[in-house]
């Protein structure tokens, strides 16, 4: 093996057991990660762009249906302003004037109206400038996206018009003969196109106009201005880049953010996307020619009919993939989150397989310290590593195996040092040195312990009376040991007595400041009682005031009673003079009959007001039908505030038949003025009888001024009972405030027998701590007594009689050193 590779075996070798298993994770997490980073990204990409073009499928879906919707609602509002009364009368009646007209004379006075001969004026000027014209003109200012409004009768001739037409015959054109429908009427929606006379992009709607009888009597054509159509289009938006593109049936693009490209054909790839009439999503080039993904869809149903509109969306491919790259970036920040916590989670798993391993080695180095015991080592978690099933647990129950051989081995030495060598070593193989060797010591010392214990024997009756004399004592300390141990036990019960005592005695301290934050409440309390019936005894006290003035009020209405007695003899002199001023009424009555001739002019501007209100009904009906639905009932109100309208027009009408009525009225009332002064002499007759029903009234007035009085005189009573119940209420207040003031002394007599208890424990601790230190006294003492009889053991006289035994072993000469 080259050197090199050693190294190399080498440098894994000398890994630890942790570094190993977390690399070997790490190299797996990484490459894990990688594959599921790719697989994401393959996702991702697929997913993102489909969940894009999904997304922009269901936007242009729901554009192209808002963009359709406004234009259905203005032919909503067409159809509604197609059912105005006044239009359709004025129709009837054009109808009715040209029944006679021939073919010839319709295309003669078609030419006419191109050309502008003066023979046609006066048609010109009936149909630019009568009613319904000036209707229309003030329905384009109340509905300004409809930029042109003219009416036909049923032979396409204009019966009105908000601009002058180029032809006068629309019979001729396709969208009147849509909207006519061989006289069974729909509504006919054409193509955008550009308006010369506005400069917009505008479409032209017509829709049919019926009678009661839901006949087909004209077509009311209106041009829709789409810009604001465009205005809404433009503010859909997708992200920063996706947008709305608009393109009609023949190819023709009706909006883009790029103005330029609006009316503009769209290119062939993107039309053929439409060619199949189903709706779908693609990646390809917008068209500007940037990547993008497309999402195409048509209108569908009978809207689709009328409209054929095609809605593309776009969104650069650039952006979609920007939303893939954030979402790799999450699912790295994700996968290296999930590398952390597989180290950290392999740190706690790899400690859990080195901490046992390292706690094994630890009791091996131990053992050869000679340390069987294994001193500074968690024996019970050596137990748990041992009851593992695992290979640790083979490891640690191989060492406890040593160790219980080597803790026999010790013992049979311990037995052998205290004497004891009726102990049989039995070796445990063959190969069993240790337990060889221990069998040969013990039976070479069985033969010089013999020896020994004869001459024990001669010792033990020397050493007797010592050791007796030493045993004697040993109790004696005893005792006094087990008599300092009690008065320990009685002391340590003391304390904890006094502690108990402190406890409850601070207990008490508590329960007694208790009483004494509630008396404190309680003083608040009755002093906010006090407050409350001083404010009482003060409210009383206005009471009584007050009753006491309406008894002086009382009395002043009794004299101004007495001076309207007066005033009554006043008005019967006043009623006389009335009567001279009734003829001076009858003058301004003829001269009112002067000036009802001026109500005309007022009869007039009402019926121009009813006009008005009858147009703002029509505009009401419009809104309502753009509404929808949610319309219907408005659009009801609106018809019936139309009606109020004409009805009111008729009533200013016979207003103004009856103005000569009211003329002859006035002299009516002249004669009815002079009745009137014979009725105020019937009123000063009443009058004086007015004066005796005052005098009545005196009377009356004069006994609510005496159960006043009483009143005030029971107020007064109350204030007093008043004044009482202030006075308890500070009696009250004072007994709660020597409540207080003996509740904090107590509170004070508590803290202070608190304090003497904690004296007495403490003087209890310093008297045990005292006992514990005679009690030490007396162990040493102990100690001392034993070390006496120890000594009795060694008695000189023997020390020459062992020292001849010891002879017979080798000391200098062959040592053998066991390491």
């Amino acid at each position: 093996m080259s050197a090199e590779k050693k190294k190399r075996n080498r440098f894994w070798t000398d890994w630890k057991i942790g570094g190993k298993v977390i690399s070997v994770v790490l190299v797996i997490s990484l490459i894990s990660v990688a594959v599921l980073l790719t697989v994401n990204y393959l996702t991702n990409v697929r997913e993102t762009n489909k969940t894009a073009g999904n997304q922009l499928l269901v936007l242009g879906d729901e554009v192209i249906l808002r963009a359709a919707g406004q234009v259905l609602n203005e032919v909503k509002v067409l159809e509604t302003l197609s059912r105005t009364p006044s239009l359709i009368d004025a129709i009837a009646l054009a109808n009715e004037e040209r029944a006679d007209l021939t073919d010839k004379d319709i295309e003669s006075l078609d030419q006419a109206w191109k050309d502008d001969l003066p023979s046609i004026a006066s048609e010109v000027f009936k149909v630019s400038n009568n009613v319904t014209t000036k209707f229309l003109k003030e329905f384009i200012k109340q509905n300004p996206q409809e930029v042109e409004v003219f009416v036909t009768d049923v032979k396409g001739l204009n019966v009105a018009m908000t601009d002058r037409t180029s032809d006068f015959w629309q019979a001729d054109e396709g969208w009147w003969n849509s909207a006519y429908a061989e006289g069974k009427g729909s509504a006919f929606i054409a193509e955008v196109e550009y308006d010369e006379s506005t400069k917009a992009y505008a479409m032209n709607i017509g829709v049919p106009v019926y009678d009661q009888s839901n006949k087909v009597i004209g077509i009311l054509r209106g041009t829709l201005d789409v810009s604001s159509l465009i205005t809404t289009l433009g503010s859909v938006k997708v992200g920063e880049t996706g947008n709305a593109t608009l393109i009609d049936a023949n190819g023709n693009i009706l909006f883009n953010q790029d103005s330029a490209l609006i009316m503009q054909p769209a290119p062939e790839a993107i039309m053929a996307l439409f060619a199949s009439g189903e709706s779908g999503w693609t990646q390809g080039h917008n068209l500007q020619g940037d990547e993008a993904v497309l999402a195409y869809s048509q209108l569908k149903g009978e809207t689709a009919q009328k409209l054929r509109w095609n809605i593309l969306m776009v969104q650069d491919q650039e952006e979609v993939n920007q939303t893939i790259i954030t979402s790799l970036i999450m699912s790295f920040v994700a996968a290296l989150a999930v590398i952390i916590l597989g180290i950290f989670f392999t740190l706690i798993a790899v400690r859990f397989i080195t901490k046992p391993m390292k706690t094994i080695t630890d009791s091996f180095y131990q053992l050869a310290t000679g340390d069987l015991s294994l001193s500074g080592l968690d024996l019970g978690y050596l137990e748990k590593i041992k009851s593992q099933q695992d290979e640790i647990g083979d490891m640690s129950r191989a060492g406890s195996s040593l160790i219980n051989y080597l803790k026999d081995m010790v013992l049979v030495v311990e037995k052998v040092a205290k004497g004891d060598l009726s102990v049989k070593v039995n070796a445990r193989s063959e190969k069993d040195q240790l337990g060889t060797a221990f069998s040969d010591m013990t039976g070479q010392l069985k033969g010089l312990v013999s020896q020994v214990t004869d001459s024990a024997k001669k010792v033990e009756i020397a050493s007797g009376g010592l050791a007796n004399a030493a045993s004697q004592a040993s109790r004696a300390t005893e005792q006094i040991s087990a008599t300092i141990q009690q008065m320990a036990t009685g002391t340590n019960e003391f304390a904890t007595t006094v502690t108990r005592t402190t406890q409850s005695v601070e207990q008490m301290s508590m329960a007694i400041d208790g009483v004494a934050n509630g008396a404190q409440d309680q003083a608040q309390a009755v002093g906010q009682a006090t407050t409350i019936a001083a404010q009482i005894s003060n409210t009383i006290r206005d009471i009584a005031d007050n009753a006491q003035s309406s008894a002086k009020a009382a009395s002043e209405a009794a004299d101004t009673a007495r001076t309207g007695a007066q005033t009554v003899e006043e008005t019967i002199n006043g009623m006389n003079s009335i009567k001279s001023k009734v003829g001076i009424s009858v003058v301004k009555v003829q001269e009112m009959g002067e000036r009802s001739s001026q109500i005309g002019s007022i009869v007039q501007t009402i019926e121009e007001i009813s006009s008005q209100t009858n147009l703002l009904a029509l505009n009401a009906a419009i809104e309502a039908a753009r509404a929808g639905e949610h319309g219907k009932g408005f659009a009801v109100v609106a018809d019936e505030v139309r009606k109020l309208a004409e009805r009111s027009s008729m009533a200013t009408r016979e207003i103004s038949d009856l103005i000569g009525g009211i003329q002859l009225s006035v002299e009516e009332a002249v004669s009815a003025m002079n009745d009137g002064a014979q009725e105020v002499e019937t009123g000063v007759e009443r009058a004086g009888q007015s004066g005796v029903a005052l005098e009545s009234i005196l009377n009356a007035v004069a006994s609510v001024n005496a159960q006043v009085s009483s009143i005030a005189e029971a107020a007064q009573s109350i204030n007093n009972s008043a004044v009482e119940l202030d006075n308890s209420m500070g009696s009250v207040s004072a007994v709660v405030e020597e409540n207080t003031a003996a509740t904090e002394e107590m509170s004070a007599s508590s803290s202070e027998v608190n304090s003497a208890m904690e004296v007495i424990a403490a003087n209890s601790e310093e008297t045990s701590a005292s006992i514990q230190e005679v009690s030490a006294s007396t162990e040493q003492m102990t100690a001392q007594v034993q070390e006496v009889t120890n000594s009795a053991l060694e008695l000189a006289a023997l020390a020459e009689l062992l020292r001849d035994l010891v002879t017979r072993f080798k000391l200098d000469e062959g040592e053998e050193t066991v390491e």
